[in-house]
């Protein structure tokens, strides 16, 4: 009996519980069979696609956006930068002459690095031609044109790096198609070369994605390479993010100014947003090595426009972490959301002129409905004189072992802050608390 003399929903159970290998090949089999195979391939596997950020891979995405069957089936989007920085094409060159004139190298070695350094070069000057021609936002911009369309729920994320450093679904569609050879390569200022062209093209195509999720984990010398805007967008373009229920920005070092003030303006339009993380990840030093990070007054003024631009009434989860704030902002920002949080998470926080104890307290009489709390390394910032920066001398509150889960753990933990905030959450006797 052949495959095609099946009814065809018994062929449709069967690609119900093929592999995604043999799902391909059963959609080159008769036109009934490859609908069949098509509908259950594109349900299963084509939920989240990772991209790098080159021509190749943005085409194909095109490709799959526009696809009939896979284009619907889309919910999320990885775009990574991923790209050969100009430091490391030159590092490479430097390596392979001192190859070159190793008398004790192959002909085969020789071969091999030349080769290297030619494939990184060409795809070095690729992606610089890519971002400075404007093509990344005209290809980027065709893919959410065609996702627009279909007027489903898509989440975006937007990370440096390769999708090999993120924590992506086991069924990604890896659109790795440049033959990226995993060489190690500086990851290139992503904010100018891949979140401003994806902000872009959410712009011009007007797709309003439901989460948001931007995250830099590069250093570079100058804090303008790590800069992105929206400071052309106008009111009625900003519109475009007001679809968000998901708002996540991570930094892993400091970012421009023009940076902060961007997030601060999505989450502001976003008035229906349910989950918000700001991460800006200010070294604040260490004090117990005698380092204290002076910090300005219009860094603190940063970090509280922050936290006042989320308006939404409907936020349950909250994460702040690495901001320099001052007690008024996050004891408004909590006062707000004390009927609504579940999950809050304050980690590296440094509050002006203030102590941290009174916002404990806070939070242990007023935040009732928490089902999920994390606070660690909270420190408070004094100005030494009437007009200066204000400076970090010790960790005021050491706070909780971990994320705490459950109203009794978190009391306790709580409890155990007041009682002595310095009390490390690592030690013995802490463990015993939460046995």
């Amino acid at each position: 009996m052949s495959l095609e003399s099946l009814p065809n929903e018994l062929i449709a159970r069967i690609c119900d519980y093929a592999g995604k290998d043999d799902l391909m090949i059963l959609r080159l089999a008769n036109k009934s069979t490859s609908v069949l195979a098509t509908r259950s391939f594109s349900t299963r596997y084509m939920a989240c696609i990772s991209v790098l950020m080159t021509q190749t891979c943005l085409e194909r995405l095109i490709a799959i956006c526009e696809h009939p069957s896979f284009g619907p089936c889309i919910r999320r989007i990885h775009i990574t930068s991923g790209r050969i920085h100009p430091g490391f094409v030159a590092e490479l060159a430097s390596e392979t002459a001192s190859l070159l004139s190793n008398n004790n190298r192959t002909q085969e070695q020789a071969v091999a690095a030349k080769v290297t350094l030619q494939r990184c070069l060409k795809r070095s000057v690729d992606e610089y031609e890519l971002g400075k021609s404007g093509a990344a936002t005209d290809l980027i911009s065709q893919a959410f044109t065609a996702l627009q369309t279909y007027r489903t729920s898509v989440a975006l994320h937007i990370s440096s790096g390769t999708w090999t450093d993120w924590d992506l679904d086991h069924d990604t569609i890896l659109l790795d198609w440049d033959g990226y050879d995993g060489h190690e390569p500086i990851s290139d200022n992503c904010p100018k070369t891949t979140i401003q062209p994806c902000l872009e093209a959410i712009r011009r195509s007007k797709l309003q994605f439901t989460k948001l999720d931007l995250e830099i984990d590069e250093e570079s010398s100058e804090a303008t390479e790590r800069a992105f805007n929206l400071d052309d967008f106008d009111e009625e373009e900003m519109e475009v993010f007001s679809a968000l229920k998901s708002a996540k920005f991570e930094a892993d070092w400091p970012l421009h100014d023009s940076c902060l003030q961007s997030v601060s303006k999505i989450i502001s339009c976003a008035k229906d947003l349910k989950a918000v993380q700001i991460s800006n990840f200010v070294d604040f030093g260490d004090p117990e090595e005698g380092e204290h990070v002076a910090t300005s007054l219009e860094e603190f003024e940063a970090g509280d426009h922050a936290l006042k631009s989320i308006v939404s009434d409907h936020i349950t989860d909250l994460t702040i972490e690495s901001l320099p704030i001052s007690k008024e902002s996050i004891f408004e920002l909590l006062n707000k959301y004390r009927d609504t949080l579940r999950t809050l998470i304050i980690n590296g926080c440094a509050m002006k002129n203030d102590s941290w104890i009174d916002i404990i307290e806070w939070i242990k009489e007023n935040l009732q409905s928490l089902s999920l709390l994390e606070i660690t390394d909270l420190y408070e910032a004094r100005q030494q004189a009437n007009t200066g920066p204000y400076l970090t001398y010790e960790i005021a509150v050491c706070g909780t072992p971990g994320a705490q889960i459950g109203m009794a753990k978190i009391q306790a933990a709580l409890q155990t802050i007041l009682d002595d905030p310095l009390f490390e959450p690592n030690s013995a006797a802490y463990d015993e608390l939460f046995v």
